[in-house]
C-alpha cells in the first residue's frame, strides 16, 4: 500500500475543493480532474491495515496513522463546532455532580486507553463545561473570547512543541517580531531585547518590578536583599540555573522562615517605596510581596470621583517619605482599572517621576490596548514615556489563554537583570545554540512555551484596524447597556463614569428597605446568582463606595446589540420572581 500517494491524491482533491471557479469552462475543467483524481484513488489497492512503520512500535506515537488522523480531525471538528454553535448553548452552567466526581474519584490510569475513549471524554465531560468566556453574554471578568485562528495556532505550537527559551529556530524570530510590533504600537523607542512574551499580567508585573529593583540595587542579585536571619541554600555545582534565579529574584525569601515577609519584605539597605492609588490590582501588590519589598513597601494614594489617582497627594506622600528617610522608587499608573476602567493621568505621573528620578510603571492589562482604538487612544498618552509596561494579548487582543506582554524602555535591563551564564547554554557561532541572547535571559522561565505564536497569528489574520474597532465597539455596547437601564431609573442606580467597557449598576426596588445597605448588597449578589445558573449571561460584583455593584465588562468581539436586550429583559424577569419569591416568604412567616 502506498500511503504517500493516497495522502498525496486526497491532499491535492482537498486543494481542488477551495479553488474558485469562476465560469463554464473552468467548472468543465475541474470536473474532469476531479474525477480523473477519483478513479486513480480507486485503483489503489488498500489493505485492511495500514502499518506505516515494519518495525514493532515502542514510541507514543500511533500505530495506525489513518484512525489517528480521522480521530484528530474529529476533534477539531467538535472545537469549531462548540464555538460555532456557541448562542444554542448556556454562558455558563455547573458540572453535573456526577461528571465533577467521576473526575475528581478517577485513579491514576496505570494503562493507558485507546485514544478515541480519551478523546470521546473530553468532548463529553469536559469540553460542555467551560469558564463561558467564549460566549457573547460573558461579561464577568476581563477575559477574552478567543479567535478559531487562536485554536489553529495552538495546534501548531503543540505539533512543534519548541522550548522558546533559547535556541536558534523560527519561535525566536516570531517572538522578535512580536516584541517589536508591540514597541512600535505603544511608541517606544526601537531597542534590541526590550521585551517578551510572558503568561500574563502577573508574571509580567513581577519582571517588571524585578527589573526596576535591580536599577537602584545594582548588586541585589549577588548580595540579595535579605533582612534578618541570612538564610542559606546548598546545592552542588551542578545544581540547575534556574534554582540561582529563583533565589535571586526571590531576594532569598523564604516565607516558612521569615513568617512576615509578605508584609514587612526582607529590605536591607534603602527601603525602597512604590507608589500606587486605591485601585492598583492585586498582581502588583503580590509581585512585590514575592520580590521582598513587602505590601508595606506600597503607599496607596486616593483617588478623585473619576477613580483616578490624586496627583497632589502623590507629591505630597512622595516629599514626606524622603522627609522620613524612605526612598520612592517606582509610580505605577492604572490604564483601565478592573473596577471601572479608569485611565490615571500618565503624563502627569511620568513627569513626576523623571522629576523625581523614579521607575515609572504602567499597569496595562486590559486598558492598554485601548490604543488600537484612534477615538479613546488618548486616555493612553503618556505610555510611551513608561520605563516599563505590562499587558495581557489574552483579554482585548483574543488570544487563547495565557498570553501578556512586557516592555522594558531600556532593553539592556533585562539582561543585566535575569540573564545567566551556564557551560551547557554557552555561545556558540555555528549550529542551533546561536542567536543569543535568548528569551531565558530576559525573564525568570528557562523551559517557555511558544506563546507568541498565537499573538502573531491573531495580528496578521485580523490587524490593528479590525482588532480596535472591535474594542471601540464593546465600549459603544457599554453605552448601549447603560441606555437600556437607564429606563429603570426608578430603581436602578447606574454608577457613572462609564469610561470604556465597564457599566456598573445596583438594583434597589422600592419593595425592599432601600435605606440599608446589606439587604440590597444581599438582593443583587443574589439576582446575580440567578442570571448566571440561568444560563442566559454572566455578569460579576465588584464594591463602590462600600456597596455592591452588579459589574458588567464587556471584552466580546462575539456579542451585538440584541445581547443586552436579551440581558435586561431577562435581569428584569428574575428580579420580579425573585421580589415575589421575598413577598411570599414575609406573608409566610407573618402567619406563623
Amino acid at each position: 500500500m502506498e500511503y504517500s500517494k493516497l495522502y498525496k491524491l486526497t491532499e491535492q482533491a482537498s486543494k481542488k475543493l477551495y479553488e474558485s471557479v469562476n465560469d463554464v469552462e473552468s467548472l468543465n475543467e475541474w470536473k474532469k480532474q476531479m474525477i480523473n483524481l477519483i478513479n486513480e484513488i480507486s485503483e489503489l489497492k488498500l489493505s485492511s491495515s495500514i502499518e506505516i512503520n515494519k518495525i514493532n512500535n515502542t514510541s507514543l506515537d500511533p500505530t495506525d496513522w489513518l484512525s489517528t488522523r480521522h480521530i484528530a480531525h474529529q476533534m477539531l471538528d467538535s472545537s469549531i463546532e462548540s464555538i460555532q454553535t456557541i448562542r444554542s448553548h448556556p454562558v455558563w452552567q455547573p458540572v453535573p455532580i456526577e461528571i465533577r466526581q467521576s473526575i475528581e474519584h478517577e485513579s491514576l490510569p496505570e494503562q493507558g486507553q485507546a485514544l478515541s475513549d480519551v478523546c470521546h471524554d473530553v468532548i463529553k465531560h469536559v469540553l460542555p463545561y467551560t469558564r463561558g468566556n467564549t460566549h457573547p453574554r460573558f461579561w464577568g471578568w476581563v477575559m477574552g473570547e478567543g479567535t478559531l485562528g487562536g485554536i489553529l495556532a495552538e495546534m501548531i505550537m503543540a505539533t512543534m512543541n519548541i522550548n522558546a527559551g533559547g535556541g536558534s529556530h523560527s519561535a525566536v524570530f516570531v517572538e522578535r517580531i512580536v516584541i517589536q510590533w508591540m514597541r512600535q504600537l505603544f511608541g517606544f523607542p526601537k531597542s534590541d531585547n526590550g521585551g517578551i512574551v510572558v503568561n500574563g499580567t502577573s508574571m509580567a508585573s513581577i519582571i517588571c518590578m524585578a527589573t526596576a529593583r535591580r536599577q537602584f540595587l545594582t548588586n541585589v542579585r549577588q548580595d540579595g536583599i535579605v533582612h534578618g536571619p541570612q538564610l542559606i541554600v546548598y546545592a552542588s555545582k551542578e545544581v540547575h540555573m534556574c534554582v540561582g534565579k529563583a533565589l535571586e529574584l526571590l531576594g532569598f525569601a523564604r516565607r516558612q522562615f521569615l513568617t512576615n515577609v509578605r508584609q514587612d519584605g526582607i529590605v536591607h539597605g534603602p527601603q525602597l517605596i512604590v507608589y500606587a492609588s486605591k485601585e492598583v490590582h492585586m498582581c502588583v501588590g503580590k509581585a512585590l510581596e514575592l520580590l521582598g519589598f513587602g505590601s508595606k513597601a506600597m503607599h496607596i494614594i486616593s483617588v478623585d470621583d473619576k477613580f483616578c489617582i490624586k496627583i497632589d497627594e502623590l507629591k505630597k506622600t512622595i516629599e514626606n517619605d524622603r522627609k522620613n528617610g524612605l526612598t520612592p522608587f517606582c509610580i505605577v499608573g492604572n490604564a483601565g482599572t478592573v473596577n471601572t476602567g479608569a485611565f490615571d493621568n500618565l503624563v502627569e505621573l511620568s513627569w513626576i517621576a523623571r522629576k523625581e528620578n523614579m521607575w515609572f510603571h504602567v499597569d496595562g492589562a486590559f486598558g492598554g490596548l485601548i490604543i488600537l482604538d484612534p477615538e479613546r487612544r488618548h486616555l493612553v498618552q503618556g505610555i510611551e514615556q513608561a520605563d516599563s509596561l505590562a499587558f495581557d494579548f489574552h483579554k482585548w487582543l483574543h488570544c487563547p489563554y495565557a498570553a501578556g506582554c512586557v516592555l522594558i524602555r531600556d532593553g539592556t535591563h533585562l539582561l543585566s537583570t535575569f540573564s545567566v551564564h551556564q557551560s551547557y547554554l554557552a555561545d556558540t557561532e555555528r549550529g542551533c545554540a546561536v542567536d543569543k541572547p535568548w528569551f531565558c535571559d530576559l525573564g525568570s522561565e528557562l523551559s517557555r512555551p511558544f506563546r507568541a505564536l498565537k499573538v502573531w497569528f491573531t495580528l496578521k489574520e485580523h490587524g490593528t484596524i479590525k482588532l480596535g474597532q472591535k474594542i471601540a465597539d464593546n465600549c459603544q455596547q457599554a453605552q448601549y447597556l447603560a441606555s437600556l437601564l437607564e429606563k429603570y431609573q426608578d430603581f436602578i442606580r447606574i454608577f457613572r463614569p462609564i469610561t470604556l467597557n465597564i457599566v456598573n449598576f445596583r438594583l434597589e426596588p422600592k419593595e425592599l428597605d432601600t435605606s440599608n445597605n446589606e439587604s440590597i448588597d444581599v438582593f443583587n449578589n443574589e439576582l446575580l446568582a440567578d442570571i448566571q445558573l440561568s444560563g442566559i449571561a454572566v455578569a460579576s460584583t465588584t464594591r463602590i463606595h462600600g456597596q455592591l455593584y452588579i459589574r458588567v465588562c464587556i471584552v466580546s468581539h462575539r456579542c451585538i446589540l440584541e445581547d443586552f436586550d436579551i440581558f435586561v429583559d431577562n435581569l428584569l424577569k428574575l428580579c420580579r420572581i425573585r421580589l415575589e419569591n421575598i413577598k411570599q416568604s414575609t406573608r409566610s412567616v407573618d402567619q406563623e
